[in-house]
């Protein structure tokens, strides 16, 4: 008899707790009848989304059911779901109320991280876009954290994600300034800047203030990329771009005028800095770099011959023909005469000889007469040249004095450039 009991007893408590189970999950009033998920989504795990505490994960073919039957096994009690007799006679219908809706809400949370976990990310907006204002608000700090995790795992598909989040909420700031930071970060530079160029129209005060300087941060960024890559003339277009564009375009102004003044191109760097108005905070430097670039055009007028150098550790030198012979010969002002290696210009006649001083001492060489030298557009007619063995690797002599006392000449090592001019 007593087994009969018991039995009896144990077999109300746990009907009991299915009637419990079900009705605080209401699961027909949890998702809203106007939502349309897509064809791909998948069924949510419903311990995950309503008992997160639990470790027991079900397969895609339990139903709510065998789910149940486990949790009521294992003795897994949710207090969120499970409240005793007296504490529901001690609430007030009003606190009632608010644990339910706290209970769906929570519900809900969850649903839509398991919907940005499984990758559902179009199923995730089309609830997003069902929330309550309050409920969006816990949406967007999930939603924050979520792309901050997903950029360092997959950074172009979160791009394409943040993309549609934001025509959903066109007005959140912080998310538009992140897609920026991200273009940054995948050195899609004229992408970033060019979002935030379109973010200046859309916000004003302290929001406008931090568009600003997200923008001057992106634009001196690369324009460091590209002076360090060398691209000086992708440089100069971007310049003359963000000038045209920019509330702040006389400060990158100032920048495209030196470079012009770098590569010597005078005539634009003037052209360009005669836009900066007077009354300017950028007019005193403005002024200062004109008067530079009137000093190094009266220069140029002095050596209008710019001769490029080729590098080879300390040493320069430079690429000439003699008698249509291609040849490089090491710039060597110390040298009388100019210096080449006998095996490089054949077919000389009627030599003299000489001898010659060098860093090893006296060797004995012979003096020519050549029809020509050619150094770009200057030639020199009835040239003297010395002639021995030279070793020398990749290099087939001296350019000497005899070639340098027919020029004013200076030597830009920075720049790299022989610059030589008329007596």
């Amino acid at each position: 008899m007593f087994q009969i009991v018991l039995s009896l007893v144990i077999g109300v408590f746990i009907g009991w707790n299915f009637h419990l189970f079900y009705i605080y999950l209401e699961p027909k009033h949890l998702i809203p009848k106007s939502l349309t998920l897509s064809q791909n989504y998948k069924a949510l795990p419903m311990d995950e989304a309503i008992l997160p505490t639990a470790t027991l994960v079900p397969k895609d073919e339990e139903n709510l059911s065998t789910v149940a039957k486990k949790i009521i096994n294992l003795k897994i009690v949710d207090k969120r779901l499970v409240t005793s007799d007296n504490e529901k006679r001690d609430k007030s219908p009003l606190e009632d109320k608010n644990d339910s809706n706290d209970k769906k809400g929570y519900i809900k949370n969850k649903y839509f991280q398991v919907l940005l976990k499984q990758n559902n990310f179009s199923d995730a907006m089309a609830f997003y876009m069902e929330g309550m204002p309050e409920e969006i608000k816990t949406y967007q700090l999930i939603l924050k954290v979520y792309f901050y995790d997903k950029a360092s795992i997959s950074p172009n598909e979160t791009i394409e994600q943040l993309l549609q989040y934001i025509e959903i909420e066109p007005q959140n700031l912080d998310i538009q300034l992140y897609l920026a930071k991200l273009y940054r970060d995948e050195n899609e530079f004229e992408k970033s800047i060019n979002f935030l160029f379109e973010l200046q129209h859309a916000y004003q005060d302290k929001k406008l203030q931090r568009v600003n300087d997200d923008l001057e941060t992106t634009i001196t960024t690369y324009i460091k990329k590209l002076n360090e890559s060398k691209s000086i003339y992708k440089l100069i277009i971007f310049l003359e771009d963000i000038i045209s564009k920019s509330s702040m375009g006389e400060k990158y102004i100032i920048q495209l005028a030196e470079l012009y003044k770098s590569l010597d191109i005078y005539d634009k760097a003037e052209e360009v800095l005669n836009e900066i108005n007077s009354d300017s905070t950028y007019n005193n430097q403005a002024v200062n770099l004109l008067t530079e670039i009137h000093e190094l055009q009266i220069e140029s007028e002095k050596y209008p011959y710019k001769i490029p150098l080729n590098k080879s550790g300390s040493q320069f030198s430079v690429n000439l023909k003699i008698n249509n012979t291609p040849l490089t010969l090491l710039l060597d002002t110390g040298a009388s005469y100019t210096f080449i290696d006998v095996d490089k210009v054949p077919n000389l006649e009627n030599g003299k000889e000489i001898l010659l001083n060098t860093a090893g001492g006296e060797i004995t060489g012979e003096l020519y007469l050549v029809q020509s030298l050619t150094v770009q557009d200057i030639e020199l007619t009835d040239f003297k040249i010395t002639v021995a063995p030279f070793s020398h690797k990749h290099m087939d002599g001296l350019l000497g004095m005899n070639f340098f006392e027919k020029f004013n000449f200076k030597i830009d090592q920075e720049k790299g450039i022989l610059y030589l001019g008329n007596h």
